[in-house]
């Protein structure tokens, strides 16, 4: 993510920077994935047997444009967009089969450009984005992270608590109080996380 994060910073330092306005905002996320796919490869020695590092992983990335969400996604890896307490939005997982996602790496065939999913979706303030991979998506469901939402960000009983076991469990003494959770994103990652083991 290395690269994708210097492409992204490039466009986002509009004041140092000779590209036209027009670039930031035509900014495509597949090409940026694309982009940052070849020069990990390209680090890697993909090209070199000898020196060449093995391995692959599923990507997503996303970023704002003034309203817009702007998400590529290669794998089983998610994005999901909460409002006022529901689920709003959900990327769709690629598998070639069963626990044999789409991936990027050394030996694989998949690319951004072939075979990423793109997607817009328009936020408005207050929404709540969740991105993460299998290791999340795995081991709860989506009513299950929008209870976590429900309970511990927004400070409300979720909809389905009634029909649940887990509201109760000892794991719910892990997760901090919601004013914590709200005033900082690293906070509600580490809830969910907690939640997931």
């Amino acid at each position: 993510m290395h690269h994708v994060a210097a492409q992204l910073d490039y466009f986002d330092d509009v004041a140092n920077n000779d590209y036209d306005i027009n670039d930031y905002y035509a900014l495509d996320p597949v090409k940026v994935l694309q982009v940052a796919c070849e020069r990990t490869l390209e680090d890697a020695g993909a090209k070199d047997s000898e020196k060449k590092a093995v391995g692959s992983t599923t990507a997503l990335i996303a970023f704002l444009r003034d309203d817009e969400l702007r998400i590529a996604t290669l794998g089983d890896t998610s994005c999901l967009v909460f409002r006022n307490g529901a689920l709003i939005f959900r990327t769709e997982e690629q598998q070639h089969s069963f626990n044999f996602p789409y991936q990027l790496g050394s030996d694989s065939k998949d690319t951004p450009e072939k075979d990423a999913l793109t997607y817009r979706v328009k936020v408005q303030e207050g929404d709540l984005i969740v991105v993460g991979s299998d290791g999340i998506f795995d081991n709860l469901f989506d009513e299950d992270i929008l209870d976590l939402i429900n309970s511990t960000i927004l400070g409300t009983p979720s909809a389905t608590a009634s029909n649940t076991t887990h509201t109760h469990s000892p794991i719910s003494s892990t997760i901090p109080p919601a004013r914590i959770l709200r005033t900082d994103p690293h906070k509600i990652a580490s809830a969910i996380l907690e939640r997931a083991r």
